[in-house]
């Protein structure tokens, strides 16, 4: 990437906007993260903070082609390191992990040839769904 200039199909390809964004500590690495993605060519695909085994901070990116190789993965991460070292995201220590999408991608950006698409109903979303449903007051009461 050292030497090359970005294009206008690159800086739109970075700027198209997310359908799903991150809540909380994960929006304020988002912000961050963004901004110098699209400097280096990447987007923003999802960013995602666990507590498993410690904190971890994974942030998903690609190319304009939807690849993201090792090196790329290494280049996007010494450019983060530097900006959360300064604007100090999350409180206490994380591992900073930066990964592709991979093949079961998360859907968080408009997909032109999608023609229709649906929920896959599982037990964990209807769990979900009654959790929620059971936290709402009544309405007719």
């Amino acid at each position: 990437m050292e030497g090359e200039t970005n294009t206008f199909e690159d800086v739109a390809f970075a700027e198209e906007p997310r359908l799903i964004t991150e809540p909380g500590r994960a929006a304020r690495v988002a912000v961050l993260a963004e901004p110098v993605l699209a400097s280096l060519g990447y987007r923003l695909v999802r960013v995602r903070i666990s507590g498993f085994a410690g904190c971890t901070v994974q942030i998903m990116a690609e190319r304009p082609d939807g690849t993201m190789s090792i090196e790329d993965c290494e280049a996007v991460s010494r450019a983060l390191s530097p900006v959360f070292d300064v604007a100090d995201p999350i409180e206490g220590s994380y591992r900073l992990e930066i990964s592709s999408p991979g093949i079961d991608r998360p859907l968080v950006r408009r997909i032109d040839d999608m023609a229709e698409a649906r929920l896959v109903l599982t037990d964990a979303l209807v769990a979900e769904s009654l959790r929620k449903s059971k936290q709402r007051p009544n309405q007719g009461d």
